[in-house]
């Protein structure tokens, strides 16, 4: 379990290279999905989005967080509006928990876990969909930042 300022800045360590790919990849490409059926980039990014909010929910003691929905985004720059905007709001909220409320347990995902194993699993889904991105960039000719901030 690391601290909460551990969690806060594991988060910008991929939300921040999440966001500079979503401004190199362009607009009219936001439609894009690589195969009948697969999420597009604007469906990725409010998926990841959701993720997001669905963890604010959590950490807020909100009722059924886990199955909040969202209006998806009207457009690429709409859907990575919302996750800048996001990003500081997530990573405050996870700078205020302390070790007794991480390792405190909460309903998610149809089970009672600790409130930690929620943040990891949530930030490992957002990892996952960005890996998606990172590849459906460079089927679009878009050259990827680095997939992650080191410092």
């Amino acid at each position: 379990m690391y601290s909460p300022e551990a969690y806060a800045q594991a988060f910008l360590a991929h939300r921040e290279p999440l966001l500079e790919l979503l401004d190199r990849i362009p607009p009219e490409q936001g439609s894009y999905a690589p195969w009948p059926g697969a999420m597009t980039v604007i469906q990725l990014a409010d998926h990841c989005f959701t993720g997001s909010e669905r963890l604010r929910g959590v950490l807020r003691g909100e009722p059924g967080a886990m199955q909040a929905r969202f209006e998806p985004s009207s457009d690429l720059r709409a859907a990575a509006l919302r996750l800048r905007e996001q990003k500081e709001a997530l990573a405050q909220e996870l700078r205020s928990l302390d070790s007794e409320r991480l390792a405190g347990r909460v309903n998610a995902f149809g089970r009672e876990l600790p409130l930690f194993r929620v943040i990891d699993a949530l930030r490992e889904h957002e990892i996952h969909h960005k890996g998606q991105l990172w590849v459906i960039a460079r089927e679009l000719g878009v050259e990827p930042p680095f997939f992650v901030r080191l410092a």
